[in-house]
This record gives C-alpha cells, sequence and structure tokens, in this order.
C-alpha cells in the first residue's frame, strides 16, 4: 500500500517532466511512427536535396560560420528517407552525395521513377535580416495549377511548423514561385509539368544565426525530417481521389461520356464508406483547358456523366481534367485523363 501512495505522489510530476515550458522549447521526440503512417505505404516519393556540389565556391549558400545548406539538405533527405522506407515507402533520391545536378534532371528523375510527388528540401536565407527564421512551403505557378501540391504543402507546413517550434509564423506560409520568379517559378518545379505534386520546402532560415547552429546538429536535422515524414503521412491519410472513363474507346461524336469518381477511400474498411465522399460542389471538368458546363453527378455511384455540346465532340485525342476534392479535401494527384472521338461514320 505504502508503495502505490509513493507512486501517486509521483504521479503529477511524471506527467508534468515532458512538457516544454514554453512553444519554443523542444519536447523530447522517440520517433514512434503514427498509425496513419501506414497509409505512406506503396508510394514512391522523389526527395531532392537542394544545392548539391559547389563547395569550393566561397561564400554560396553558407550560413554566418560557413555552414554549408547543401549538407544540411542532404542530411534532411537521408533521415526522411529512413522514416519512409520503415513506413514502406519507396523513397527516389535526386543526388547521391554532394554533386551538382542540374534542375531538368532532378524533375525527370521523379518523372521516369513515377513518384507520386516530388519533394525538394532546401533552407532559406536573406541579407542583412540575420532574426528572420520562418517555414514557407512553395508551390508552382498559380493555385489552380496543381490543387494536390497545395494539400500536401498544407499538411507539410504544420508538420514542419509543429516540430521545429520556430517562434516566427509567416503569415500566409504557402508561397507561389512565381514570388520570387514571376512567369517562370523554380525551375525544379516547373519541370515537374503538374503531372505530379511537387513542393519546395523551406524549413527554416539558416541566415539566422542560432539557426545556424541548430542545423549543425544531426539530431535536430533528425527532427525536421521527422516533422516532413509527419506531414507527408497526413496527407497520404486523407487517400488520393482519381477518375477513369468508363466503356471502350474510341468515343461517338454524339456518346455522354461516363467518368467513374473515385474517393481514394474505398478499400478502407469504415462505416463512413456508406456515405458519398466526394463534395459534389468541387467538381470541375476540363476538356482541352475549357471548362465544360453540360454534366452531371450520381452522387451515390460516384458517376460524372459529360453531355457533348450540341455539334457533337470533335473528333481527334483529347485531354480532359477533372478536379474535384474528397471529404478530406484532397484532390486527384494526377488529374488528367486522354481520350479518344472518332469520326461521325
Amino acid at each position: 500500500m505504502k508503495h502505490v501512495f509513493f507512486l501517486l505522489l509521483l504521479l503529477p510530476a511524471a506527467c508534468h517532466a515532458p512538457l516544454p515550458g514554453r512553444w519554443e522549447d523542444l519536447p523530447p521526440r522517440a520517433f514512434d511512427p503514427p498509425p496513419y503512417a501506414r497509409f505512406l505505404r506503396g508510394l514512391t516519393i522523389c526527395l531532392d536535396p537542394g544545392h548539391g556540389g559547389h563547395a569550393d565556391r566561397k561564400g554560396y549558400k553558407r550560413g554566418p560560420t560557413g555552414f554549408r545548406e547543401a549538407v544540411m539538405n542532404w542530411r534532411v533527405a537521408r533521415f526522411l528517407q529512413g522514416f519512409l522506407e520503415k513506413a514502406g515507402a519507396k523513397v527516389v533520391l535526386t543526388r547521391h552525395g554532394d554533386e551538382a545536378v542540374t534542375l531538368q534532371r532532378r524533375s525527370r528523375i521523379a518523372l521516369e521513377a513515377g513518384a507520386d510527388i516530388f519533394l525538394s528540401l532546401h533552407h532559406n536565407a536573406i541579407n542583412g535580416k540575420p532574426s528572420v527564421n520562418y517555414t514557407t512551403i512553395w508551390y508552382h505557378a498559380g493555385p489552380d495549377y496543381s490543387p494536390a501540391g497545395l494539400d500536401a504543402a498544407r499538411c507539410l507546413f504544420f508538420g514542419i511548423t509543429h516540430e521545429l517550434r520556430l517562434s516566427q509564423v509567416a503569415e500566409v506560409p504557402l508561397h507561389s514561385d512565381y514570388l520570387m520568379y514571376p512567369g517562370s517559378g523554380f525551375g525544379v518545379l516547373r519541370h515537374i509539368r503538374g503531372k505530379i505534386p511537387a513542393v519546395l520546402c523551406e524549413s527554416s532560415f539558416f541566415t539566422n544565426p542560432a539557426e545556424e547552429k541548430r542545423l549543425k546538429d544531426p539530431a535536430y536535422n533528425e527532427r525536421e525530417a521527422w516533422g516532413i515524414f509527419l506531414g507527408l503521412a497526413r496527407w497520404a491519410l486523407g487517400g488520393f481521389p482519381s477518375a477513369r472513363i468508363l466503356g471502350r474507346g474510341p468515343h461517338g461524336p454524339s456518346e455522354i461520356l461516363r467518368v467513374r469518381l473515385l474517393s481514394g477511400l474505398e478499400k478502407r474498411k469504415s462505416w463512413a464508406l456508406k456515405s458519398p465522399l466526394i463534395l459534389a460542389s468541387s467538381i470541375q471538368p476540363f476538356l482541352d483547358g475549357k471548362r465544360l458546363e453540360r454534366w452531371t453527378f450520381e452522387a451515390e455511384k460516384g458517376l460524372l456523366l459529360l453531355t457533348p455540346p450540341k455539334e457533337g465532340w470533335s473528333p481527334g485525342r483529347h485531354t480532359l481534367r477533372v478536379e474535384f476534392m474528397n471529404i478530406f479535401k484532397n484532390s486527384p494527384p494526377r488529374p488528367t485523363l486522354t481520350w479518344t472521338c472518332r469520326p461521325a461514320s
């Protein structure tokens, strides 16, 4: 009985011990994967640790004491690779050491590997403002260019910011790369051509002296990788919607196109599957880049019916892009389909 009483006295102190006194105080981290990390299994994730090579260039991408961004990017990528592979994901790296790889080649590696997402890993810099230090996630072009990329960006931001506990936060942390390079954006994102979600993480500022000191510590690099890992896991938890055209082609010019919309959650075991899993109000079909207005959606069947124009579909090969969201508000990572209309007989 005395032992029980003694344990009860210790319990409040034990419960309080791990709690940080301030937001900026980093809590202990055991790196135990959460149950939802299992949804990463089977995904192919391309990691692009930025700015390899050029170690001989004085002052190139270095912090106040000369620590290279290329090194911190590489460390984070390697830790992240370990977390992802342990969760059952396949990881493709755009470099395998401290070598320079062209921007176009980095993007091509992701596309040739059939990656489900391209993630470029960086740390930021700003001249003359050493106190600045926050997280930003960059997407290509405008917010409608790749909605699935924005889904991933949002999850990544919260994963990173929760783990690094920086004292500053950007009031709008999701940035278009057109802000940096109007009309062109970052080469690594531009060369993906919207075929898969692609984002660039600027986790923190190495021009901040205190942050550079943390970034020199492999344990801090591992914590950052863990935040990115959790962000990717949360994104995967939301499922990946997709669409497919029903019926054998080529299709006739007056034929209604029947498109099955899938939430990406159909194979899961849940009572929730008995209700619709797609936001009907989010559906927007585009044919060859032009929005289609003549369509209906049968929610119970997940069936999108596209009515041809009065003159019929024009013969030839077409691209159909269907944007929509599931109940997690995740969008299709690969929204573009191709189909052929045969000439009228």
